[in-house]
């Protein structure tokens, strides 16, 4: 573990404040979850996401998809790819998304684009696809994305009910 040799004053409410380096370096944002552990005097800070430990369960659902529709399918919270399958899972899966579509899900877009345009799944890197997405929702808050995309051929309005149906899925499943 890393030290940042910075001291902080916990105040009369039992709050403390993450500098703005330490939330710029982990991409917190305000209404991001944390997830806290203790051990003995240690006490550590981790981002939380509801989607995360759904991890082998949205892979699963994710392989069914993509064997229905053989089309790449991905499920990402507001930070990485969880879940990936199709012919370039080994090059996204547990990767970062890219701001884009961290812009999306914060936008609570429910896109479908039906004609070939750049799609940017990770920083620097353009995909020229036709693809349709919808973020994930969890007691109000939009926590992720589905996304469903195709470099071949264009997605249609049945491609963009088969994600909605795979977001509203996960959307009940974590309110559970």
């Amino acid at each position: 573990m890393e030290s940042t040799n910075i001291v902080k004053k916990i105040d009369e409410l039992g709050r403390i404040v993450l500098p703005k380096e330490i939330r710029k370096k982990l991409k917190l944002r305000t209404d991001d979850f944390l997830e806290i552990y203790v051990d003995n005097d240690l006490l550590c800070l981790k981002k939380y996401s509801k989607i995360k430990s759904l991890k082998s369960f949205a892979q699963q659902l994710t392989d069914v998809l993509y064997s229905y529709t053989q089309k790449e399918i991905l499920i990402a919270d507001k930070y990485n790819i969880i879940a990936y399958t199709g012919t370039d899972k080994k090059k996204y899966i547990g990767k970062e998304i890219s701001d884009k579509l961290l812009e999306s899900i914060n936008r609570r877009d429910s896109i479908m684009q039906n004609h070939i345009k750049e799609l940017q799944l990770i920083n620097n890197e353009e995909i020229k696809c036709s693809y349709v997405m919808n973020t994930i929702i969890s007691n109000s808050e939009y926590i992720g994305i589905v996304v469903m995309y195709s470099k071949e051929e264009i997605l249609t309005e049945h491609d963009m009910n088969v994600i909605k149906i795979l977001s509203s899925f996960l959307n009940k499943y974590l309110e559970d």
